[in-house]
C-alpha cells in the first residue's frame, strides 16, 4: 500500500492575478510562494516518514516547490507528470474575467452534482480530469515500491484553478494516521490517496470530489 501525500504548489502570480493558467500561463512562485514551500518541505521533514519518490507536474510553479522539497527531504524530483498538469479549461485558459470564473464554477458545480461528463469547452470532461490523475497515481504508486511518494501540483483535482478564490480547501489537511497537520501554511498537505501497486482503490467519481 503506497499514500501519497498531496501537496500545493506555493503561490505564483496567477494566484495574485486571478488567471487561469493551463497551458497559456507559467509564472514563478512569488516570495511569499517560495517560503510556502519553505515551510512545506520542513513540514515533510519533520514529519519523519519514509519517502522515496517525488514527483510534480510540468509547471514552474510546482517544479520550484518541488524542487525546495527536495532539498530539504535530499529526494530529488524523479518527474514532472503531464497527467498531473492543471485542469484543462479550455477557453478559459488565460483568463482571468469574472464571466470566466462564473463558466469555470459552473462546470465544477455540474462536476460535483455527478455530471462529469460535463465538459470545458474546449477543454476537458470530469471522466477524463480523473482518468489521467488515475493514470498519474497508478505510475506513481508502481515507481515508489513500498515507499510512500509526494506529489507536488495544485490542489486537489476538481477544487478550482490557480485563483485565491479556489486555493483555501474547506478540507483540513491530514497527518498519516488521518488526522490534522499542525501549523501548516496555505501551502500543505491536502489529500491522500491509497494505492495498491498498480491499482487505483478511488473511484472516478471521488477523484473529483473525495478529500
Amino acid at each position: 500500500m503506497t499514500v501519497v501525500p498531496w501537496a500545493r504548489h506555493g503561490e505564483n502570480a496567477a494566484n495574485l492575478s486571478r488567471r487561469f493558467s493551463y497551458r497559456v500561463f507559467d509564472g514563478d512562485l512569488t516570495d511569499r510562494g517560495i517560503a510556502q514551500a519553505e515551510h512545506l518541505a520542513e513540514a515533510l521533514r519533520a514529519a519523519g516518514h519514509r519517502y522515496g519518490l517525488l514527483v510534480c507536474s510540468p509547471l514552474r510553479r510546482a517544479r520550484q516547490t518541488a524542487q525546495i522539497v527536495s532539498g530539504r527531504l535530499r529526494l530529488p524530483v524523479e518527474a514532472e507528470l503531464e497527467d498531473l498538469r492543471e485542469v484543462n479549461v479550455g477557453d478559459l485558459d488565460g483568463r482571468n474575467d469574472d464571466s470566466a470564473w462564473q463558466a469555470y464554477e459552473a462546470t465544477l458545480a455540474r462536476w460535483r452534482s455527478g455530471q462529469l461528463g460535463q465538459r470545458f469547452c474546449g477543454g476537458e470532461s470530469g471522466y477524463e480530469l480523473a482518468a489521467r490523475i488515475g493514470r498519474a497515481l497508478r505510475a506513481v504508486a508502481s515507481w515508489a515500491g513500498p515507499d510512500d511518494a509526494v506529489v507536488v501540483r495544485r490542489q486537489h483535482p476538481g477544487r478550482g484553478a490557480s485563483s485565491d478564490r479556489t486555493a483555501r480547501s474547506r478540507h483540513r489537511p491530514r497527518d498519516r494516521r488521518g488526522g490534522p497537520v499542525h501549523g501548516h501554511p496555505r501551502l500543505r498537505l491536502c489529500y491522500r490517496f491509497r494505492t495498491n501497486n498498480l491499482d487505483l482503490t478511488a473511484p472516478a467519481s471521488s477523484m473529483v470530489h473525495a478529500a
